[in-house]
Formats: C-alpha cells, sequence, structure tokens
C-alpha cells in the first residue's frame, strides 16, 4: 500500500508454472495506480511510514459532537428525519454527477516560488508535497469557475491548463492547518487535545487557588475527569505527554504513586518553534499562597481543593488519606494499652 501510494505502481515477481512446459519461471505483476485509499481505525499509534503520506482525520470525541450525534439519532424516526434522508440521497447524486463534469486539465501555480512551509523536520518534507497536492485539488473542483487555457509543447500537441489563484491559496491555507498543522508538531491530533484540556482545567484551578501553575498538581484521576477518557486511554496520553516534557512527574508523599505538572502554557500556538519553560522567572515561595508558605494549598488554610475523603468524585486538586491520630502519651506513644502497660512498668522503648 505504501509503494502502490508513493510510486504510483506497484511491482513484484512472482514463481509460478508455465501453462506450457510445467517448469517453474518467474513472472513480474504490476499493479499501477494512481490510487486513493481511505481507511478508518481504532488505533492510536499509526505505522508512521504509512501516516506520513496520508491526510489524518480525527474524529471529534467532545461531548458536544456526542450531543448532536444523539440529536440526530433521535430525528432518524421522526418525519422530518425521513424527509432528511430522501434529501441526503439528492445530494449525494448531485455531488456524484458534478464530479463527472471534472475534465484532466493540468494546474499550474505561477507564484509557486513565492509559497512558503515549515522545513524545521524531514517529516515537512512529504507533508509540503500534501500541501501542494492539496493546492492542485482545490483549482482543479474550480475548473469550470476559471478561464482554460492553452499552450502548445515542443511535441506540437495543445496542453489545456488552469492557474491557481488567491482565493484557492487561501482555502489551501484553511485546510492545512485543520490537516497537515496537527501532524507538524510532536503530538498525535487526541494527545493535543488532552494537553489542550488539561491546560484549560489547570488555570481554571490556579486561579481558585490563587496560585502559580508550578505548584500546582494534579493526578490521574484528574485527567480522567477533564477528559471523559477511561483509564488506559488517559493513562497513555498523560505518560506521552510526559516522555515529552509537556507534563513532568513528581513522587507523590500524600499516598499516591505521583503528582503531575503541567509545563505547558499554550506555546506554539502560532506555528512557531518553542521550547517549554522559557520565559518570566517563576515567583519565590513566599507569596504563592496568601498567609501560606510552603507544601501545597488546602493543609492549612482550607482552600477549595484542598483535603478530601478518600471516597466521592474529585474534580480535581489535593486528596490525602484520612487518618485519626490518638494523643501522644508521656513517653511518645500514642496510649496504646501496650505502651501503658510498658510505661507502668517502667520499660524503655527506643
Amino acid at each position: 500500500m505504501k509503494l502502490l501510494l508513493s510510486e504510483g505502481e506497484l511491482s513484484i515477481l512472482s514463481t509460478g508454472k508455465d501453462p506450457v512446459t510445467g517448469e517453474l519461471v518467474t513472472k513480474p505483476y504490476k499493479v499501477k495506480g494512481p490510487v486513493m485509499i481511505f481507511t478508518t481505525t481504532t488505533r492510536i499509534e499509526l505505522d508512521p511510514e504509512l501516516e506520513n503520506r496520508c491526510l489524518i482525520l480525527v474524529v471529534d470525541e467532545g461531548r458536544e459532537q456526542t450531543r448532536a450525534i444523539h440529536q440526530m439519532q433521535r430525528m432518524a424516526l421522526t418525519a422530518e428525519g425521513s424527509r432528511a434522508r430522501r434529501k441526503r440521497e439528492a445530494v449525494k447524486e448531485l455531488h456524484r454527477n458534478m464530479q463527472r463534469l471534472l475534465r484532466p486539465l493540468e494546474v499550474r501555480a505561477p507564484f509557486a516560488h513565492r509559497l512558503t512551509f515549515p522545513d524545521h523536520a524531514t517529516r515537512t518534507r512529504r507533508d509540503h508535497a500534501k500541501y501542494l497536492t492539496l493546492l492542485q485539488a482545490i483549482a482543479l473542483l474550480h475548473q469550470h469557475q476559471r478561464p482554460i487555457k492553452r499552450e502548445k509543447s515542443e511535441e506540437g500537441d495543445v496542453v489545456e491548463y488552469i492557474e491557481v489563484t488567491k482565493e484557492d491559496l487561501a482555502i489551501a491555507k484553511e485546510l492545512a492547518g485543520e490537516v497537515l498543522g496537527r501532524r507538524l508538531d510532536d503530538l498525535a491530533p487526541m494527545t493535543h487535545r488532552v494537553l489542550e484540556t488539561l491546560l484549560a482545567n489547570v488555570k481554571q484551578r490556579c486561579e481558585e487557588l490563587h496560585v502559580v501553575q508550578e505548584d500546582y498538581r494534579f493526578h490521574l484521576r484528574d485527567v480522567r475527569a477533564w477528559t471523559g477518557l477511561g483509564h488506559s486511554q488517559a493513562h497513555m496520553h498523560l505518560d506521552r505527554l510526559v516522555k515529552l516534557e509537556y507534563v513532568l512527574m513528581h513522587r507523590s508523599s500524600r499516598g499516591l504513586a505521583y503528582d503531575f505538572e503541567l509545563l505547558y502554557r499554550g506555546e506554539g500556538r502560532d506555528g512557531r518553534r518553542f521550547l517549554l519553560g522559557v520565559g518570566a522567572a517563576a515567583a519565590g515561595k513566599e507569596g504563592r499562597y496568601p498567609g501560606f508558605s510552603g507544601g501545597y494549598p488546602g493543609l492549612q488554610r482550607g482552600y477549595p481543593g484542598g483535603i478530601r475523603p478518600q471516597s466521592g468524585p474529585n474534580p480535581g486538586g489535593i486528596r490525602t488519606p484520612s487518618i485519626e491520630l490518638a494523643p501522644l502519651g508521656a513517653n511518645g506513644s500514642n496510649g496504646s494499652g501496650r505502651d501503658r502497660a510498658e510505661n507502668e512498668k517502667g520499660g524503655r522503648r527506643r
């Protein structure tokens, strides 16, 4: 499939019997393209060699999209839904007829030498080819709104072609930002969505707690609550963000294995390369929490998201085990029966 996409043809050698002599002979087999392949998958990790040859579209898994799907499923049971199904078939037929009107014309871009494209990674070499193909496809779809030009070739044939316009370039730029732009960074689209969700929720919690972002810690269960993902999916995306240093992992001292700190602050949204952590210096420890020095919010001042019991929902913040300690005895014991007996006997404990 990868060779067929890149080379436009697939050629292999296969051994079989000659129908006349019955001897084993090697014959070449060829399958010619070009081909346009559409495929779907539920896998998060794709074959990188196939991925950089394709345009990757990601299904919207947000709550608003799920609500819209539910609404359409309910509407399908109504008279309006029945009319929409019949109308949908008419629209499909119209699009098929429109495609039949397209002619195979050559597409040229007179200002191609002035086009720019990111070049910070080797993977952009194929992405650049995708972008140019997208630009040609947009111009070809508008061939009936463009003047068809003719040129006589050296062989004497007449070549018909259309030219790319600035309007085509604007459409291609918008579509490339939605499709190719997600593949130019080091994050998969769904992981990028998880990162943006973490940023929005962490900023909100920091504003509520009046703390700076580098002092706020969250846990895996917070990621599940904020994103709506299951344990395995949330763990996988969080692990990616840790490995790529968008999130910093800390050893926890409050009964949980790890705390997480979000290093990402929204950099790179303008398409530029960036380094995480570069920027204004963090504030000193004094003044991070009003009236509180060191530790975590909620342990002394009762900030929102402070200490909570082990059961019940957790929308974020800090949770610690609920432990009750009995008053200490004179010798430092907790007043248990055995300690009291040793105290009465004058025993010594180390």
